[in-house]
């Protein structure tokens, strides 16, 4: 399992920001970033938790506090380095641990952080990396924790007797120095011992599970004195061992219990595997060992065979109360119990002639066929009968292994025991005699992983969680990245084959991938086999009877329900035998032949594999892009605004390609004033819209045109261009044009303000004087005329007038005598009108009375033309009604 150990130095450069939320995760991940930017990708690990020497004495330590046992969060090391930058460098990796952790930092990878993850489950993590240039990109997984708690209970096979963690040491002269450093010394107990290391191997063979081991095995231990009930242990002292399966109970309950009583444990963690070794010293192992070292032909001892059938025959109802205790104690998933290995043969298969100086061949195949066997045919019924997973393939391992197999053995001999564990003084103390060494241990080990490894199938994890759901890029569909996470926890495989590939373009709609993981150890179907095994005897020059087994090719010489057989290495499931037939080979040697048949357990092409199925779905939910004209001002043409024409508004579609994009209102509609949104709306195939809107302005910025259409005194006369007049009020007729309308006026007289004024419009009260009136149109949009319309004219008195009139004659080419008379007769008028005495002014009608009729003789008499008698006329009467003459 890969680890990481130098997570502080890491962590140093790692700008750790935790912020913990309470909020779960929701909504469709995104499957990878594309394009020219960093592309997201990350890898995960669980640190180990069993088989380190923290203390540095060379053993292993175990841990059973609660804390260890029941950690209150989990701990996962992240790998973000398989991120790959684009253009631009990558500064920051922003990790969302299921929503209950942020952390963002500079590196790439988080080594031993803060434990955020409450419980063993799945949860969905979230890396999101930014280049320099401000590009992202990010990637979800679903991080499985998964801690398997595995317990071992039983006998000296199970606690490592025979191999202590540090073998016993002596000095220079021969004298032990150290003794041998056992992890529990009053059980013998040591982390050689094959679940230890069955143990140790899952622990380092899947890098995303963690294990935790519970050790509880004990030397000498049997299934009443042992694991159900108080035990004293291997080197006893003065406290007793409190049974296995209650220690088991206790140490697995969060909470402080007493198994010895009825108590329960609330809520136990579940034990995923629970190791068993036990039966051998039910049997009384070690007496029935003593009696054939010191009994001469044990096998035919009726006491001894007694014994050993008494004690097979308490086994079942031995093994029947260990599982009503584990039934009552402990919450466990899978259980597994083990044979026991044969240590009678030599290097040759055959029965060693000479184990512990006293117990000949004869004796070495009893105890094969009626000790061993037996216990371990019982030991395959009890795990039949509770469920529990049967180890075998042990003994038939270890044949050619045995006491006296000399180089090649894998059992402790008494001078192995002596030398290793001690004592050295006492050899009938050598408790670690007949015990498998370091390589039948892990013979012991490899078994032990091989059956777990056989009923657990491989889990496949599939990122991001089904359904992966991705977003269409073209007419064919899209890329779709996928993530497979197989997991076994004990070795096996490490990816599993898709029928359809990650990084393939998947099409539109629903596509069904189909991943399988196959375990890389499997025994689950039944063959049958068939197979000899041939016995030949050679008798040597000392007339010693030497037996040599021979069997097909595939099989091996194994030992089934105490009979010795040729079978299958593995996965014997049943066989029969015919009857031994007896021959002489060719070199004249007698020999036995064997045939059998049975059925074994095999993996055939399907067996032993793990097959998940889910769907890609490749969906249109983007809408096409709409891109309009710019937006369009012009200048109104009438009061209803303006006809307007403009171009096609365009959309493009990621899987339909060019799409039309109407608008409305349509080009070549009349705008009215002001500003109007355009509207232009695009469909694709599956129903996604998208509109874009852009805008026509119609404005009026074109001033009105204004014009003084007349001006009239009060007398009804119409007033010129710079005429004067001795009448008010003048009125004046205004009048504006304008392509969208004439909203008034606005009028300035005399270059007072402009304000606004009436059409038509009278100004009254005026001084005698020279006026001059400005007038300008406005529009509905408030346009103003920059060039008012100008009137002038002059308010003048009766006196003016008079002195005008007699003006008027002297410059008219008329006779001395004729303007003469003319200006006599106004003499009178013009000095009455002038004298600045308005009370008087009604005396100056007769002599204005007497001038008009004198100017209508003159033009009767033709001293006049009828221009100038026009001309004089209009004065005069003028004012007279000025005055109010009658």
């Amino acid at each position: 399992m890969e680890r990481m150990r130098n997570s502080l130095v890491l962590l140093t450069s790692f700008l750790l920001i935790l912020v913990f939320m309470t909020r779960t995760p929701s909504g469709v991940v995104p499957v990878h970033a594309t394009g020219t930017g960093p592309t997201a990708e990350f890898d995960w690990t669980m640190p180990d938790r069993f088989g380190f020497d923290n203390n540095g004495d060379g053993v292993i330590d175990y841990d059973y506090s609660t804390g260890y046992i029941h950690p209150s969060a989990w701990t996962v090391n992240f790998d973000g380095c398989l991120s790959s930058a684009g253009g631009s460098p990558i500064v920051q990796y922003s990790w969302d641990l299921a929503g209950l952790a942020t952390v963002i930092g500079t590196t790439c990878q988080i080594l031993h952080p803060q434990a955020v993850f409450p419980a063993q489950g799945t949860y969905s993590v979230t890396l999101t990396v930014t280049a320099q240039d401000g590009q992202t990109a990010s990637v979800t997984h679903n991080v499985v924790i998964r801690d398997l708690l595995i317990v071992s209970i039983g006998d000296s096979l199970a606690a490592g007797e025979g191999d202590p963690d540090k073998p016993q040491r002596f000095d220079d002269f021969g004298q032990v120095k150290t003794g041998p450093v056992w992890e529990d010394r009053k059980c013998h107990r040591s982390a050689n011992a094959g679940p230890a290391q069955a143990a140790l191997a899952i622990e380092r063979s899947d890098p995303k599970s963690s294990v935790t081991f519970i050790h509880l095995a004990c030397s000498g231990a049997g299934i009443q004195q042992g694991l159900v009930d108080y035990y004293e242990g291997i080197e006893p002292d003065n406290v007793l061992l409190r049974p296995q399966v209650f220690q088991a109970a206790e140490l697995v309950c969060p909470t402080t219990i007493d198994a010895a009583t009825t108590e329960t444990c609330p809520s136990p963690r579940n034990i995923d595997y629970l190791l068993i070794s036990i039966g051998l010293n039910d049997l009384g192992f070690s007496n029935i060992v003593k009696a054939c070292v010191e009994i001469f032909g044990c096998d035919t001892s009726n006491t001894v065979n007694n014994e050993v059938q008494s004690g097979l025959s308490a086994l079942e109802n031995g093994y029947a109360l260990l599982n009503q205790k584990l039934s009552e104690k402990l919450k466990v998933s899978q259980t597994f119990i083990t044979e026991y290995p044969d240590p009678t043969t030599d290097e040759q298969g055959q029965y060693c002639t000479n184990i512990l100086g006293g117990i000949s061949s004869e004796e070495a195949a009893w105890a094969s066929q009626n000790l061993v066997a037996p216990l371990n045919n019982d030991i395959r019924l009890a795990a039949q009968r509770y469920g529990w997973h049967f180890v075998g393939n042990v003994a038939s391992r270890f044949i050619g292994h045995g006491y006296c197999a000399g180089d090649q053995r894998w059992i402790r001999t008494e001078e192995d025991s002596r030398n290793i564990q001690g004592p050295f003084c006492c050899p009938q103390d050598n408790t670690g005699t007949l015990h498998p060494n370091i390589s039948g241990q892990a013979v012991y080990e490899k078994r032990l992983v091989q059956e777990m490894d056989r009923i657990v199938l491989p889990t496949i994890t599939i990122s991001p969680s089904p359904p992966v759901i991705v977003e269409a890029t073209s007419k064919f569909g899209a890329t779709v990245n996928y993530r497979i996470t197989v997991g076994d926890n004990i070795g096996g495989p490490n990816s599993a084959t898709c029928d359809q590939t990650t990084g393939a373009v998947f099409p539109l709609g629903y596509t069904s991938v189909r991943c399988t993981a196959m375990e890389d150890y499997v025994t689950t179907s039944v063959q049958s086999w068939g197979g000899s095994c041939v016995f030949t005897s050679t008798e040597d020059v000392n007339g010693n009877v030497h037996t040599t087994r021979t069997c097909d090719q595939g099989l091996t010489c194994a030992t089934v329900n105490g009979q010795i057989v040729c079978a299958p290495e593995v996965g014997i499931n049943n066989f029969s035998c015919d009857a031994p037939s007896n021959f002489t080979t060719k070199t004249g040697q007698s020999a036995t032949r064997i045939d059998c048949h049975g059925q074994q357990q095999v993996c055939d092409p399907s067996c032993d594999q793990t097959t998940v199925s889910f769907t890609v779905i490749v969906q249109d939910t983007t809408p096409p892009i709409v891109v309009t004209p710019s937006d369009i001002t012009v200048e109104a043409t009438g009061p209803n605004g303006a006809q307007v024409t403009f171009p096609d508004a365009t959309a493009t579609d990621s899987v339909d390609g060019p799409l039309p994009a109407p608008c409305s209102p349509t080009t070549g509609s009349t705008f009215p004033l002001g500003t109007t949104t355009i509207t232009c709306t695009a469909k694709d195939s599956h129903g996604n819209t998208a509109s874009a809107i852009f805008h026509i302005t119609v404005r009026d910025t074109t001033p009105p045109d204004t014009m003084i259409v007349s001006a009239v005194d009060s007398s009804g006369a119409a007033l010129s261009q710079g005429s004067f007049t001795l009448f008010q009020p003048t009125t004046f007729t205004l009048a504006g044009t304008d392509l969208v309308g004439v909203a008034g006026f606005e009028c300035s007289l005399d270059a007072s303000a402009f304000s606004s004024c009436p059409n038509p419009s009278s100004f009254t009260g005026l001084s005698y004087a020279t006026h001059t009136l400005m007038v300008r149109a406005y529009d509905t949009s408030g346009n103003r005329d920059p060039t008012p319309a100008s009137f002038t004219w002059t308010i003048i008195t009766t006196g003016q007038a008079v002195q005008m009139l007699g003006g008027d004659v002297q410059n008219m080419p008329v006779s001395q005598g004729t303007m003469s008379s003319l200006i006599g007769t106004l003499s009178r008028a013009t000095r009455v009108l002038n004298d600045g005495d308005p009370t008087n002014d009604m005396e100056a009608c007769i002599p204005l009375h007497n001038f008009i009729s004198l100017v209508t003789l003159y033009l009767s008499q033709g001293k006049l033309t009828t221009g100038e008698a026009s001309q004089l006329l209009l004065l005069a009467n003028n004012i007279r009604l000025a005055i109010g003459c009658k």
